[in-house]
């Protein structure tokens, strides 16, 4: 009787759902990922709120959990060539958000690869280029 307590046991214990854990554990308990496209940005470093801070909202979207792991290990790769062009005026931001908290946020440009992150985002390496061209490939 034991025996079969314990095949009971092992095979809930196999079946739980693993969550992946990332190279940088910021992204660990992520539950939510909001990515806005929008014209210009003329603010200071710390942005709190998409309303008060983003000029011109062209959309936003929640980045399905599906597609979470490609654009955190995108973020926190180090690419070998990476381009940086001059213009740096970000037009997209990804607001990352735990337990319905915004705790988070990356802002980019595609086109020059320039960025900012919030405070405990600064780990990260630059984003460029590169980058933006295999971000549009994940969330296609």
């Amino acid at each position: 009787m034991r025996f079969y307590i314990a095949i009971l046991f092992l095979s809930l214990v196999s079946c739980k759902e693993e969550k992946p854990i990332y190279k940088f554990s910021f992204f660990n308990d992520v539950d939510k990922v909001e990515h806005v496209t929008f014209e210009e940005n003329k603010f200071p470093r710390k942005i709190d709120s998409k309303k008060d801070t983003l000029s011109k909202v062209l959309s936003s979207r929640n980045i399905s959990k599906e597609n979470f792991e490609d654009v955190f290990e995108l973020l926190s790769k180090e690419y070998d060539k990476c381009t940086l062009m001059k213009c740096y005026n970000p037009r997209d931001i990804l607001y990352f958000y735990k337990k319905g908290k915004k705790v988070g946020f990356y802002e980019f440009c595609k086109e020059c690869g320039g960025s900012r992150t919030s405070e405990n985002l600064d780990s990260l390496p630059n984003f460029c280029r590169e980058k933006g061209i295999d971000f549009d490939e994940i969330l296609k």
